[in-house]
Protein backbone atom coordinates (compact mmCIF):
# COMPACT_ATOMS: atom_id res chain seq x y z
CA UNK A 1 0.00 0.00 0.00
CA UNK A 2 1.38 3.37 -0.33
CA UNK A 3 2.07 5.41 1.68
CA UNK A 4 2.94 2.58 3.92
CA UNK A 5 0.25 0.97 6.29
CA UNK A 6 0.12 -1.59 8.80
CA UNK A 7 -2.93 -3.57 8.41
CA UNK A 8 -4.32 -5.78 11.90
CA UNK A 9 -7.13 -8.04 12.28
CA UNK A 10 -8.85 -11.00 12.90
CA UNK A 11 -9.83 -13.71 9.51
CA UNK A 12 -11.78 -16.16 10.38
CA UNK A 13 -12.31 -18.91 8.00
CA UNK A 14 -14.31 -21.84 7.62
CA UNK A 15 -13.70 -24.82 5.08
CA UNK A 16 -17.22 -24.33 3.22
CA UNK A 17 -16.59 -20.53 2.85
CA UNK A 18 -17.34 -19.31 -0.69
CA UNK A 19 -16.47 -16.13 -1.91
CA UNK A 20 -17.93 -14.22 -4.31
CA UNK A 21 -18.07 -10.86 -6.92
CA UNK A 22 -20.18 -7.98 -6.73
CA UNK A 23 -21.02 -6.78 -9.83
CA UNK A 24 -21.39 -3.26 -11.11
CA UNK A 25 -23.52 -0.68 -9.74
CA UNK A 26 -26.70 -0.55 -12.22
CA UNK A 27 -28.35 3.25 -12.42
CA UNK A 28 -31.44 2.04 -11.13
CA UNK A 29 -29.73 0.83 -7.74
CA UNK A 30 -27.65 4.42 -7.96
CA UNK A 31 -31.05 6.23 -8.03
CA UNK A 32 -32.46 4.58 -5.64
CA UNK A 33 -29.60 4.65 -2.97
CA UNK A 34 -29.92 8.59 -3.37
CA UNK A 35 -33.65 8.53 -3.62
CA UNK A 36 -32.89 7.08 0.22
CA UNK A 37 -30.70 8.56 1.33
CA UNK A 38 -31.08 12.07 0.54
CA UNK A 39 -28.29 12.76 -1.90
CA UNK A 40 -28.10 14.58 -4.83
CA UNK A 41 -28.75 11.85 -7.80
CA UNK A 42 -25.92 14.17 -10.42
CA UNK A 43 -23.32 14.06 -7.36
CA UNK A 44 -23.70 9.92 -6.72
CA UNK A 45 -23.38 9.60 -10.39
CA UNK A 46 -19.98 11.88 -10.19
CA UNK A 47 -18.83 9.37 -6.83
CA UNK A 48 -19.53 6.60 -8.82
CA UNK A 49 -17.64 7.89 -11.89
CA UNK A 50 -14.33 8.28 -9.57
CA UNK A 51 -14.73 5.46 -7.86
CA UNK A 52 -14.95 3.19 -10.93
CA UNK A 53 -11.35 5.37 -12.00
CA UNK A 54 -9.94 4.21 -9.13
CA UNK A 55 -10.99 0.61 -8.73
Amino acid sequence: MVPTAAVCGLYFSHQDSRYFGLGKINKDQLTNYAHREGFDIKEMVNLQICLDDHA
